[in-house]
């Protein structure tokens, strides 16, 4: 803690320093040992109004808010004493840091300041400028709740679905992104609205889960940021988002250069931004680190490397459970889950899976929900545990129809599952993945392919008719990169 120079010998500060030494609280030895204390409840209450003071200024020169505050209170200070050349002279400098920030509802502020000091001077053509100004910001503000408002139309959607698996699917987020405001960038009227746009047409490629048109926007998104640094101090969460947006689009493109230069940027937050100093920032820049090795390791095909990080992912998800929104959480425990079916770890899978379908169910988590159940079902089946297979089928499938989430294969394997179950001889099961194959092939909706990334059957399926193990199958696909 700092105060001004000339008070480093006054008794407040002496008292400061005497409660920073002691390791609990006791005010009796305060005024055991400091003799200078002489009416303590004001002295501390002077410390705490000088501690507030030098808090204050701390951040003043760091948050733009509280530097705005500051000069409008000035301004305010200055009005009554008819200081207008003064005020004007502050308003000024505020406009002018509340427009590089593009702080509109305290552009408002100063806008009605300022035309009442032009009018008091008998400035009225100024006056009109400033009348100029303020539509032209209330504009702004009117652009940048429409692009707000669709963006969160679209996570809504996206939590909901993950991926489009109907025509009606696609069709309600085209909706989303059919008005002009889409049609060019420049219909974004602030770096806000500019950086929602992306975002807002990222989620739309993720539902569609096209790679090559998602790719531009991400990339557009995070380099738009960091043209911008005061963005990206004052909102590093979301410069942290829009780089996890753009590695996550670069190693689904391949473009590994990319995504190792992305990692650096990423790992290299807190050396550049002091926002990003905070013990929670740092930990939520591990998990994105995390995550991302993660999927990239699955996109690349390398499996082990999968699993390695999700061991990781374990650590970090019991250490920063606070930290860590509950539609993330389903994400984290459905991709242990589901890396550690891979390696034919079921014990290990069904538990994780069933930390999903234990948890509170909600519109944003029903997607997690129903895959959760179908693989631990996969795992139950794999295990021998007809016992706890039979319940969960059934509660599976009563939670399918009741959401409207029996799509091509939720059906498949219910069907699958019900048939497994009706044979008396199960020694005869490896009779079924002849059907299996015959079902997919001729049930299965190819509009559902993208969701195969989160239980891929088909690539089961061939497991159980070659008798390779399923990791050793989805390996055949591609090389894991030097």
């Amino acid at each position: 803690m700092s105060f001004q120079h000339q008070e480093k010998n006054t008794n407040f500060l002496r008292l400061f320093t005497a409660i920073d030494n002691q390791e609990v609280y006791n005010e009796a030895e305060l005024l055991r040992k400091e003799k200078y204390i002489k009416q303590l409840p004001r002295l501390k209450i002077y410390l705490y109004e000088r501690i507030l003071s030098s808090l204050d200024s701390y951040y003043s020169k760091k948050n733009i808010n509280i530097s705005l505050q500051k000069m409008l209170s000035r301004v305010y200070v200055l009005l009554p004493k008819g200081l207008y050349d003064q005020a004007i002279k502050q308003l000024y400098k505020a406009k002018e840091l509340a427009l590089r920030h593009e702080k509109f509802t305290i552009l408002l502020e100063i806008y009605d300041l300022q035309r009442m000091l032009l009018i008091e001077k008998q400035q009225i053509s100024a006056a009109r400028k400033v009348q100029e100004e303020e539509e032209r910001t209330i504009g702004q503000i009117h652009n940048l709740s429409f692009y707000k408002s669709r963006y969160e139309e679209i996570s809504k959607l996206y939590t909901e679905i993950i991926y489009t698996r109907t025509e009606k699917e696609e069709e309600a987020l085209m909706k989303i992104i059919s008005h002009p405001y889409f049609s060019n960038i420049r219909e974004a009227k602030s770096l806000q609205a500019k950086i929602i746009y992306y975002k807002t047409l990222c989620k739309y490629y993720a539902a569609l889960d096209d790679e090559k048109n998602y790719l531009p926007n991400a990339r557009a998104a995070m380099l738009l940021a960091e043209k911008n640094p005061h963005y990206i101090s004052e909102n590093i969460l979301q410069y942290i988002r829009l780089l996890n947006n753009f590695l996550a689009s670069a190693s689904e493109n391949g473009l590994q250069s990319e995504f190792e230069q992305g990692m650096k940027k990423l790992q290299q937050i807190p050396a550049l931004y002091d926002s990003a100093q905070k013990n929670i920032v740092r930990s939520i820049i591990h998990l994105r680190v995390t995550i991302r090795g993660y999927f990239h390791a699955r996109n690349t095909l390398d499996y082990h490397k999968a699993l390695e990080w999700a061991n990781i992912l374990e650590k970090q998800v019991g250490e920063h459970h606070a930290l860590i929104s509950s539609t993330h959480q389903m994400i984290f425990f459905y991709q242990v889950a589901y890396i550690n079916f891979i390696h034919g770890n079921f014990k290990k899978a069904a538990f994780w899976a069933n930390k999903v379908i234990n948890s509170p169910l909600a519109a944003d988590t029903l997607f997690f929900h129903s895959f959760a159940r179908i693989l631990t079902l996969v795992c139950y089946f794999e295990m021998g545990d007809i016992a706890a297979l039979k319940p969960l089928l059934n509660a599976t499938e009563r939670l399918l129809i009741k959401h409207d989430k029996m799509y091509s294969l939720e059906s498949i394997l219910i069907r699958f599952f019900r048939n497994y179950l009706s044979q008396k001889d199960k020694t005869t099961t490896p009779e079924l993945f002849p059907s299996l194959d015959k079902d997919l092939q001729d049930n299965f909706n190819p509009m559902e392919n993208k969701i195969l990334e989160y239980f891929d059957v088909f690539a089961w399926q061939k497991s159980k008719a070659v008798g390779l193990p399923l990791l050793q199958v989805l390996g055949q696909g591609k090389k894991v990169p030097l």
